[in-house]
């Protein structure tokens, strides 16, 4: 018969992107590829690992064993598309579990953006699609800074780049990315503009004390 492992470790890893070997040798070469481009640095101080059932049904898709790594990270970048900005400084907790990829309480910076108690998956690693959502309270110029910095800025047209801003937006964005596929991600996003003020350079006048809400949905804006 096949033979059996039975280990649970614990340990320390300086460059998280050897934590690479613990993907499935079955993924397919693209995706193999984007996961070496988008793990660019980061370290893990506390990895714990559990690896228990036949070698010949790693990694227990059919629930013939369990293989499970847990993952603290602190320092991380991360490039997961080349049309958005990088994630940065970011710390939060990994976990593969089967054939599935979870992040959670992820904190970090897009740009000047900083946020906390972000969320990731990957619910099948083979499949390789990511579903991220992020919640943040940003000052308007550094969301400005974002989108256009973002694929989202091709749905506000040109203008986008003589666009001013202050105030805070409270913004909830969820993005969907097929890592075979970069170019077919889907984002929806909501904001709610608080006390909020935007401009044109070059125009005097502006827009003062913004409240409501704007909803982005596969790069359509409404606001209300």
């Amino acid at each position: 018969g096949s033979p059996v492992i039975d280990l649970t470790a614990t340990a320390s890893i300086s460059d998280i992107s050897s934590a690479l070997e613990f993907l499935p040798r079955r993924l397919s070469p693209k995706l193999f590829d984007w996961f070496n481009r988008a793990v660019v640095a980061g370290e893990v101080p506390q990895a714990d690992f559990v690896l228990r059932g036949p070698l010949y049904a790693f990694p227990y898709d059919q629930g013939k064993g369990v293989f499970r790594v847990v993952m603290s990270v602190r320092d991380g970048i991360f490039d997961y598309s080349p049309k958005w900005p990088r994630l940065v400084d970011a710390s939060g907790t990994l976990i593969f579990d089967g054939i599935s990829l979870e992040g959670r309480n992820l904190a970090g910076k897009l740009l000047e953006m900083r946020f906390r108690e972000a969320q990731a998956q990957m619910p099948d690693i083979r499949e390789g699609v990511v579903e991220m959502s992020v919640q943040a309270q940003t000052a308007m110029g550094e969301a400005l800074n974002f989108i256009r910095a973002s694929p989202i800025a091709s749905a506000l047209g040109p203008r986008i780049v003589d666009v001013t801003g202050s105030g805070t937006m409270q913004s909830d964005v969820r993005l969907v990315l097929p890592t075979r596929k970069l170019h077919d991600y889907e984002v929806h996003g909501e904001f709610e503009l608080q006390k909020a003020t935007l401009g044109l350079i070059g125009v005097e006048e502006q827009l003062t004390n913004l409240e409501g809400m704007a909803y982005l949905r596969n790069m359509k804006i409404t606001a209300e």
